[in-house]
């Protein structure tokens, strides 16, 4: 559904998402998603139908407003027509049931693509949700502590590897699992995931599909898509399974993907399940004739950093909240010699660009704001 813009040449479409079912699928409050160079998604998720209303303010006193026309659990406002590397701000009216609430928040967009002027800090983390037994839908906080350590470093942008909630990925799940733990975050920081293999266990991923609204591609809707900010370019793979080796349309399309992006000064790649074995045998060879430089995974509950095959950097961030893996079994993988430095305990990464200067650095970052491991990349330097 579409409604006019008052006063500024911006689009906004707001959709209204199906209803969840069963269990209680809520954020209550307004979040970013697809932050682009021109335009971003608002999202608004709670248990009964509202009405949402939405009114964006930009430099010079420009002005727009919009409202959906019928109520629902859910609105996706999507606004285009924005200024890049530009500051916004926002007002978010609800109309429900309950009392009228009023949300404000701010959304920066993308530099321009291509610009290598500004540096860009984004955030890593994946397998986040609930860390204990019981109660499934209950949290003990440490994606909480993650999430809040992210947003004191103030970073541009946010990857998760994947598996968002536990255990199942249910809408139920969301609500302790994710939305509240994160609500700080996502209300100010957009977030791009990529599907884990527990996001699929409820209904192939309803769930999941219906919280995020990451770009979309030709080929994988929002299975697998890519995105520019400023000078990198961001893939994000679905290989929920460890299984994208013998994915042939994705890897065409992965192909063609980093092609098109070719004058990007640095490419990164996320998918869940770390890329080794006959995956890293398959991919190899296309990452390293596109020179991707960075590739994240999950799906592993601690940190690895493997040393660079090929100019092809790989970080596994697996700490974001869930339990940690099993002593012995990580042990048994820190040991392994394409390891470089390994560590069991909850985390993220952070990711600073210098796009003008060829240089990325790399802080794995732990829940009481330990920085315990650094490393860089000098993207002048060639594969080997």
């Amino acid at each position: 559904m579409r409604t006019a813009a008052i006063a500024i040449p911006v689009l906004l479409a707001v959709a209204l998402l199906p209803a969840c079912g069963g269990d209680p699928f809520a954020c209550e409050r307004p979040y970013l998603q697809n932050v682009g160079a021109t335009g971003a998604t608002i999202l608004y998720a709670t248990e009964e139908p509202t009405t949402f209303i939405l009114e964006v303010e930009g430099p010079r006193g420009m002005r727009a407003a919009w409202a959906s026309d019928r109520d629902a659990p859910r609105h996706e406002a999507r606004v285009d027509g924005l200024a890049p590397g530009t500051r916004y701000r926002f007002r978010a009216n609800v109309l429900g049931p309950k009392k009228p609430e009023t949300f404000e928040g701010e959304l920066v967009t993308a530099p321009a693509t291509g610009d290598r002027a500004r540096l860009v800090r984004f955030a890593v983390l994946g397998d986040s949700g609930k860390t204990t037994g019981g109660n499934p839908f209950a949290s003990d906080g440490r994606q909480a502590e993650v999430a809040a350590r992210i947003l004191e470093q103030a970073p541009d942008l946010v990857l998760h590897t994947g598996d968002v909630v536990y255990d199942a990925g249910a809408w139920g799940e969301y609500a302790e699992g994710f939305f509240r733990p994160f609500a700080a975050l996502i209300e100010r920081v957009p977030l791009y995931p990529t599907i884990g293999n527990h996001d699929l266990k409820t209904e192939a991923g309803a769930p999941y599909f219906a919280a995020f609204a990451p770009p979309s591609s030709d080929l994988g809707g929002e299975r697998h898509y890519s995105f520019d900010w400023g000078d990198i370019h961001f893939a994000s793979l679905y290989n929920p399974d460890g299984r994208i080796a013998f994915d042939r349309r994705q890897l065409e399309w992965l192909d063609r993907d980093l092609a098109a992006a070719a004058s990007r000064r640095l490419r990164v790649v996320f998918g869940h399940v770390p890329v080794e074995g006959d995956t890293w045998l398959a991919l190899r060879a296309l990452l390293v004739r596109h020179r991707v430089r960075l590739l994240l995974a999950g799906h592993v509950h601690a940190y690895e950093r493997w040393k660079p095959e090929d100019g092809v950097h790989q970080v596994v961030t697996g700490g974001g909240g869930r339990s940690l893996i099993d002593a012995d079994d990580f042990a048994e993988r820190a040991a392994r010699p394409r390891v470089a430095f390994a560590s069991r305990r909850y985390h993220f990464v952070l990711v600073t660009v210098d796009a003008l200067r060829g240089r990325v650095e790399l802080e794995a970052i732990d829940e009481g704001g330990a920085v315990f491991d650094r490393a860089e990349i000098d993207l002048a330097e060639g594969p080997g």
